[in-house]
């Protein structure tokens, strides 16, 4: 009797204990290490970061200092002898010279309760002109053009040559993503999504023949494009509340280009005029590392981060443009700085 009496009492003691343990639950803001044992029965449980008593929002602001640049735009090239009379020498080719440029992100994300998925959304805008590279003739290196115009074939010889590229270049982004620890110091947001884009490349060529009329090139290459997003991001958790960061994302992208062309001489005469249009798939790869300090404040009600790093994205052939041969269809590379911050309320 006295035996069960004990059994009793224990098991009185054990569910007030317990009771008393669940109403004094202590909380802690997620993704902020500290030294309670975990609270959450996940088997991959939650890195957010969110705070205490948020509203499950967060805004995101990059900046961008890239710059981009296309394969096989080269407009001339010396080297190339246009009469016997004259020896080959080793020469180079002409491109149009790229330059690092500011461009801009912003974003805004929502956290939701339902097994701590996040859904968020960015704008990426980024302009770069002016990127110009001019060459000019001497006597003992001939300089001739690479691109057929008008009555002109290619290695024609020129007094002088100039290319000038610019890019129009915007992306929507859209991710459904989960944070969560796969270890104590160690965190992955698998993300799917949509992206969109619509960009506008404007490359100008002008020829100064030695024996033809000069002709000036005017290209135009636009393109719109809507596709699907997937990717994930891993965060390397340092002592404190430093981290690295190194992020992958993979597109494939359905979309139309629309290319035009028209040369002209000095006259005003069109020896050339041309335009194109059709629709294609055209994947993209996104990349990016760095490293990542992050502040909890206010009682833990409020999130802030700031990052740094690098990014790449490659954008496959984007080259587009009517050069009269076959085909180019050179890649586009943008690569730079970013510079991010984020905060949570």
């Amino acid at each position: 009797m006295q035996t069960r009496s004990s059994l009793f009492a224990a098991s009185l003691l054990c569910a007030s204990t317990a009771l008393h343990a669940d109403s004094q639950t202590i909380q802690i803001p997620e993704g902020k290490l500290t030294s309670h044992p975990s609270l959450f029965g996940d088997i991959t449980p939650s890195a957010g970061p969110r705070v205490i008593d948020g509203y499950g929002v967060y805004l995101t602001g990059d900046y961008l200092y890239w710059t981009a640049r296309e394969d096989d735009l080269d407009f001339a090239a010396s080297g190339a002898s246009t009469t016997t009379a004259l020896p080959t020498e080793r020469g180079k080719k002409f491109a149009p010279g790229y330059r690092f440029q500011s461009g801009f992100r912003g974003g805004i994300g929502f956290d939701f309760g339902h097994d701590k998925w996040d859904l968020y959304m960015d704008y990426t805008w980024f302009n770069t002109n002016s990127n110009t590279k001019s060459a000019s003739s001497d006597g003992s290196q001939p300089l001739t053009n690479l691109i057929p115009m008008g009555g002109a074939d290619s290695f024609s010889q020129l007094n002088s040559a100039k290319g000038i590229w610019d890019l129009r270049f915007n992306v929507i982004d859209i991710e459904l993503g989960r944070n969560f620890y796969i270890s104590k110091f160690l965190s992955l947001r698998p993300f799917f999504g949509s992206k969109g884009t619509w960009q506008k490349q404007i490359y100008n060529v002008h020829y100064d023949f030695a024996t033809d009329p000069n002709i000036a090139s005017n290209n135009k290459n636009t393109y719109w494009a809507i596709g699907l997003l997937t990717g994930i991001n891993t965060t390397w958790h340092l002592p404190g509340t430093w981290s690295m960061f190194a992020d992958l994302g993979l597109s494939t992208l359905w979309g139309a280009f629309k290319v035009k062309r028209t040369d002209k001489d000095d006259t005003g005469l069109t020896h050339y005029e041309t335009k194109d249009g059709f629709h294609t798939i055209k994947p993209v790869i996104e990349l990016g590392a760095g490293i990542r300090k992050e502040e909890w404040f206010y009682d833990d009600r409020f999130h802030f981060s700031m990052q740094a790093g690098w990014e790449q994205q490659i954008w496959f052939s984007q080259n587009q443009f009517d050069f009269f041969t076959s085909p180019r269809q050179g890649d586009m590379n943008i690569q730079g700085f970013t510079a991010k911050v984020r905060f949570d309320f």
